[in-house]
């Protein structure tokens, strides 16, 4: 029979698992955006023709990665904007989800990289989507609303016009 574990205890468990757990995700951030520049290095000067052979093309190179060509082109794109271009530290970029730095990559400049950032790590993929496609409206735009039916599941929150369950 095991003993139970006092509530100092846990509390000194789920602390240094809470810290491993945001150490864990802070290299996350920071591996993927490294990823980045050794992909752009692999692919500038077609370094990855010594290793898959002079006939290979990148999505070979990426196949063999196990990465999609898209995904790779996303990578090198965060990279080269936020850490060549604008100089931000990974630090400060290996908190932010990449899906929401590749969102703001088109809308990006000099003039409001550091309020784009912000955005990017304080809001949630769908706010900043919406906010993004806000802040391109011409200024007396007007919504065009239409009735879009679709399929949601009740446990994940996933959505989709298309009946799943119809093979």
């Amino acid at each position: 029979m095991t003993k139970p574990i006092g509530i100092v205890k846990k509390g000194e468990i789920a602390f240094k698992l809470y810290a491993e757990a945001h150490a864990l995700k802070e290299s996350i951030g920071q591996n993927f955006i490294m990823l980045g520049a050794v992909l752009k290095k692999l692919k500038e000067n077609n370094l990855y023709k010594s290793m898959e052979g002079d006939e290979s093309t990148w999505t070979d190179c990426c196949k063999s990665l196990g990465i999609a060509r898209q995904y790779s082109y996303g990578l090198i794109g965060i990279y080269e904007k936020f850490v060549q271009q604008y100089q931000i530290p990974v630090s400060v970029l290996s908190g932010i989800d990449r899906h929401n730095l590749l969102a703001i990559l088109p809308y990006v400049d000099r003039s409001n990289v550091q309020e784009r950032i912000a955005q990017a790590g304080e809001l949630n993929r769908h706010d900043l989507s919406v906010l993004l496609k806000q802040e391109n409206l011409p200024p007396n735009h007007v919504c065009k609303w239409e009735h879009v039916e679709y399929w949601r599941c009740n446990e994940c929150g996933e959505s989709t016009p298309v009946n799943p369950n119809n093979e």
